[in-house]
């Protein structure tokens, strides 16, 4: 059976299942009415006409049967339309990341042959020591891209272990990580963290990760002199984490799909990045049960906010 058929025979199922206690007694009636037609049992019956009571009652029991199916059927027919619109979502969704995976390997492939081309026709040993970095550059990037691409299916098929985890550790691992980026000496990061802050039940490094690829991110899109800010505060039963900068932003229009899988904005093209860093922060925070949203505006920076549920109960276990 296919899914779909799978999942009607199982509406169906629960649909008719409130019926199942109430058959025994209207099986119970039918029996003592026709008993009491043949005269089998005496029982004085407040309906003197006992054959008006089973038409009666086959006729109660059909516009029940008859009401549950027409329900029923559609419950199926809204299902069938809600797979039909996933089913739509999700080939869309392919096309569009085919498309950009296209794009994005297109190019430095498109620049690798010509610069073999180039290489071909040089003679001074400075040019060609100079195509060969390029060839090397493109290598890199595509070897890049291949590895966050593997990143992202791996978590998507692999399950991992839950572990209490002190969030000030993980937030100061890829804070120091962040700091260590070139490009983290001519911006201004700040660590904003409050004492005894509670664990969280999940994933050491996958964590650790999610949170410097955010860093690593707002370093990409700030410019000299810019800051950012890694600042974390809990709210009821949630870590909240915030990743704040002043960097050039991001376009309205954008928004809605900076966590997609190699989506690129046109504006940042000239930057170097696979377009993976975030598709993989929102997968990692999925997988713990957590949120991601994002504010900005062009020119004027750009706001993550992370939350995740808390286990304040949670303590590591001693080690013996």
């Amino acid at each position: 059976l296919s899914v779909c058929q799978r999942r009607e025979s199982r509406i169906m199922k629960s649909h008719w299942a409130w019926l199942t206690p109430l058959l025994p007694i209207f099986l119970s009636i039918v029996l003592v009415l026709i008993l009491t037609e043949m005269n089998v049992i005496e029982w004085h019956f407040s309906i003197h006409d006992v054959d008006t009571a089973l038409i009666a009652l086959g006729i109660i029991a059909a516009v029940i049967a008859g009401m549950t199916l027409l329900s029923g059927a559609a419950v199926i027919e809204m299902e069938r339309n809600s797979l039909r619109r996933a089913r739509e979502e999700s080939d869309a969704e392919r096309s569009r990341f085919l498309r950009r995976l296209d794009h994005e390997l297109k190019n430095p492939l498109m620049a690798m042959k010509m610069a073999i081309a180039n290489l071909a026709n040089q003679e001074q040993f400075d040019e060609r020591q100079r195509i060969s970095e390029d060839i090397d550059s493109q290598i890199e990037r595509v070897t890049r891209l291949v590895s966050d691409l593997r990143k992202v299916a791996e978590l998507g098929a692999n399950t991992f272990e839950n572990r209490p985890i002190d969030v000030a550790i993980i937030v100061q691992e890829a804070y120091d990580l962040a700091n260590e980026d070139p490009l983290a000496v001519e911006r201004h990061l700040l660590l904003v963290v409050p004492k005894d802050l509670p664990y969280l039940e999940g994933d050491h490094d996958l964590l650790v990760l999610a949170i410097y690829n955010l860093l690593n991110n707002a370093l990409k899109f700030t410019r000299p002199a810019d800051s950012i800010t890694l600042r974390v505060q809990t709210e009821g039963d949630q870590m909240l984490l915030f990743v704040i900068d002043t960097g050039i932003g991001i376009a309205e229009d954008d928004l809605p799909y900076i966590f997609d899988e190699l989506y690129r904005s046109s504006q940042v093209r000239a930057i170097p990045g696979s377009g993976i860093g975030l598709a993989l922060v929102k997968l990692i925070i999925q997988r713990h049960s957590g949120t991601l949203s994002v504010q900005s505006q062009l020119g004027n920076g750009t706001t993550i906010r992370v939350a995740i549920p808390l286990q304040r109960e949670t303590k590591p276990t001693p080690s013996h």
